[in-house]
């Protein structure tokens, strides 16, 4: 396969809001790196697919727009694909109506990507074999329950509730898949992973930070780049419901008796944080030294589809839930603009490619992707995240297999 790839600081300069700090500015003096790693992959058809990894909580059609504006030529495939961290700029106006969008942001990331861009577009592409591997990694845990909530001052206090909370006792994927690039002398030149989780396990509201993908990017950079700054894509997966299993049970006081019988999601301290993303490195390299070859083609091919969302949801909306096939042989990845929930795992396998690797977080998301089970069991991925995404309405019933059919028409290609 034919690629190129870099990879660029995105670091703010000045102090900025991020998700978790909400009002307060955060200092730009970042636990870890922000990065936008780029890999342009050779394309047969007409435009080069320009592949990018974004430490943000999302991308937007704002942001790669402005990218498409400032490169020198325009005329390429832009894909990206957030990390998902929660301690970063807000790149999108959107979301929580703009309240934490930063102009300055924007334009500081569009212009470093688009700058990496086009020093990559002046050099050659390079021959590189692909290996792919697996290993489990834990740590995660599902994110929902029905459990008993304190409902307020009415009879019966309590109510159960689909809450956010941990269900240690549902059974998730926790594979972690490792792609690894390498020239003909066989030197490492590029890494892409994936694990679905969101990336949330950092400590601090004031942080900034890249989380635990940047901090596994840092590891495997040591370990198999040779210290290199390698470039190295991390993709979220399927992770609408999957996050950092930080939990823990309260007993009744406080504000806790809102869920007194459930393990609750707290955000532990910088030791806890920093071995949970050493696990998921260890995972990661073992991942990568057990990899296997795969074949690829010269070039890569990419299609694309979309589901108006308006066919799965009553109300009053028009976003579209856009999939994209980046494909060159054995290598397949398959990208989706939503925070796609992990039931539909099980359900792609049945139309993609055993070497398939699906993440949503790309391009302009419009919200949660619940699975059919969820959408009837209610809670945050259902209906609670809407007001974030200026959505009003509530989800079709029976929709998962009509998203599946969609997906299986970029395999029947």
């Amino acid at each position: 396969m034919k690629a190129k790839y870099t990879c660029v600081d995105i670091t703010p300069v000045s102090a900025i809001l991020t998700i978790r700090s909400r009002r307060e500015k955060v200092d730009p003096h970042p636990v870890n790196t922000l990065e936008a790693n780029i890999v342009i992959l050779c394309s047969a058809d007409s435009k080069d697919v320009v592949f990018v990894n974004i430490d943000s909580i999302f991308s937007s059609t704002q942001l790669e727009k402005e990218i498409l504006s400032l490169v020198a030529d325009p005329d390429i495939e832009l894909l990206t694909v957030a990390t998902h961290t929660h301690n970063s700029p807000v790149l999108d106006s959107t979301f929580l109506k703009g309240a934490l969008f930063d102009t300055e942001a924007l334009d500081f990331v569009a212009r470093s990507i688009a700058d990496g861009v086009d020093e990559l577009r002046t050099s050659p592409f390079e021959d590189v074999d692909l290996t792919i591997g697996y290993a489990e990694a834990v740590g995660s845990v599902y994110r929902r329950k029905e459990t008993w909530t304190f409902m307020g001052k009415r009879w019966p206090p309590y109510s159960k509730t689909c809450s956010m909370v941990a269900d240690r006792n549902r059974s998730i994927l926790r594979t972690l898949s490792a792609i690894s690039a390498r020239n003909s002398s066989g030197g490492l030149e590029f890494i892409l992973w994936s694990w679905p989780c969101h990336a949330t396990s950092c400590c601090e509201d004031s942080d900034l930070s890249s989380d635990f993908p940047g901090r596994v990017r840092d590891s495997l950079r040591m370990e198999v780049g040779d210290g290199k700054r390698i470039p190295i894509i991390y993709l979220p997966g399927l992770c609408g419901d999957i996050r950092p299993d930080s939990s823990t049970l309260f007993s009744l006081n406080g504000e806790r008796i809102y869920r007194p019988f459930a393990r609750q999601f707290i955000y532990r301290n910088r030791d806890w944080t920093e071995k949970f993303a050493m696990k998921i490195a260890q995972s990661a390299i073992q991942a990568l030294r057990e990899g296997v070859g795969i074949n690829t083609l010269e070039f890569c091919h990419t299609s694309r589809t979309e589901i108006e969302v308006s066919e799965i949801f009553d109300g009053d909306t028009d976003a579209s839930l856009t999939m994209t096939r980046v494909t060159s042989g054995e290598f397949d990845i398959l990208l989706l603009s939503a925070e796609v929930c992990s039931p539909y795992y099980e359900l792609f396998r049945e139309v993609v490619s055993d070497t398939t690797i699906c993440s949503g977080l790309a391009g302009q998301v419009y919200g949660y992707l619940p699975a059919d089970e969820q959408i009837g069991q209610g809670g945050y991925e259902v209906s609670r995240f809407m007001t974030a995404f200026d959505l009003s309405g509530e989800y079709k019933a029976d929709i998962q297999v009509k998203v599946r059919d969609k997906v299986g028409q970029l395999y029947s290609i």
